[in-house]
Formats: structure tokens, sequence, C-alpha cells
């Protein structure tokens, strides 16, 4: 399966996935993703932010918004990859820091706030457990 081989060899290399879906297979997932919703009639806001949100384009519409959710998918896959936070945050696109006005320091100081916080809920939520590790 492509999706898999498209996988595998981002593994492989270290290169972004969404670059080896566009040489493998002529697309992105975000390309996938905005097809999808527009097909769902879904705002041309949402379909243009997934649409260009791997690659901020700095006159793109929605600039921000896309800019947002850049940052938001390095954070993610920092903890998906269990990767330091700051080598994710290196590969941000320089619009996306540019349109936010954040930066590795600022995102790194609000990850250590909310983790703390998150673990104050899980232990109010479950206080038998012994400690949780986030």
């Amino acid at each position: 399966m492509l999706v898999q081989q498209a996988q595998r060899e981002a593994n492989e290399s270290g290169k972004a996935l969404y670059l080896v879906e566009r040489d493998m297979i002529g697309f992105d997932y975000a390309r996938v993703a905005s097809e999808l919703m527009k097909n769902w009639e879904l705002p041309d806001s949402l379909v243009t932010v997934v649409e260009n949100h791997l690659e901020p384009d700095p006159d793109a519409e929605y600039l921000l918004d896309a800019a947002i959710v850049h940052v938001a998918a390095k954070i993610a896959d920092a903890f998906s990859e269990d990767r330091p936070l700051d080598e994710a945050l290196v590969e941000t696109n320089r619009h996306a820091w540019d349109a936010t006005g954040l930066d590795i320091a600022r995102c790194e100081a609000v990850n250590a706030e909310v983790s703390e916080q998150l673990k104050e809920v899980i232990n109010m939520l479950f206080p038998n457990l012994q400690k949780v590790a986030v």
C-alpha cells in the first residue's frame, strides 16, 4: 500500500511524511483532507487552513489559523515520535513563527505549564493511581 510505503520511507529517510507523499503519490494528506472537506461543503475558511497548514504561505488567506495548526502539528509530532519538543519545533515554518508571534522558548514554557496542569487533573480524576508520568 502506498501510504504504508510513504510512512516507511519518511521514517527511514527522516524526510517529512507530506514531502514523501508528494513524491510517491503526487499529493499529501492535507490535500486529501481539504478535498474531503470541500465535498462535505465545510466552510472555505476550514478548507483553506487544512490545505495550507503544512507550509503556511504569508500571502494566503487565514494565515494565522494555518500557522496555529502548523505549530500545533509540530508539537503533536514531538509527542507522537517521542522527540524533544525543541527538536521538533526547529522544523517549524518561519512564516508560522512570524504569524503567531511564538517561538521555541515560549512553546516549551507553555508545554511545561500544561504538563503540570494535566498531571493535577489526572490525579484528581484518578486518585488511586500511583504516579502519573506525562
